[in-house]
């Protein structure tokens, strides 16, 4: 069974997404109040400590979205997530051709 936790809304987001020429994220910061729309993403090991990769879609009032990989966000209210734990070993390591840390069953 998974763990609940609330997000909604956010400030202070920090989403990019991977150029996969010069293999490094574009960043960008948005300050204004958004509403998480998606959140998305996993807890795996890398070099031994926890790594969080999360995707998101946040919106305006507008609702305008933006979307990509979530950096960092500030919870405005509350923050929800469902966690589940899957009974696996899985690690990250770097793939030097695209330059990320890739996803590792063992």
């Amino acid at each position: 069974m998974g763990k609940f936790l609330e997000l909604v809304p956010s400030k202070k987001i920090n989403m990019g997404a991977f150029d996969i020429t010069s293999k490094q994220y574009v960043q960008s910061t948005i300050l204004d109040v958004r509403e998480l729309v998606s959140f998305q993403g996993n807890v795996t090991l890398k070099d031994g400590q926890p790594f969080i990769h999360a995707h998101a879609i946040v919106g305006t009032h507008d609702l305008d979205i933006k979307g990509g990989h979530m950096f960092e966000c500030t919870v405005a209210v509350v923050g929800e997530f469902i966690i589940t734990e899957i009974d696996t070993n899985i690690s990250r390591k770097i793939d030097e051709t695209i330059g990320l840390a890739t996803m590792c069953p063992q």
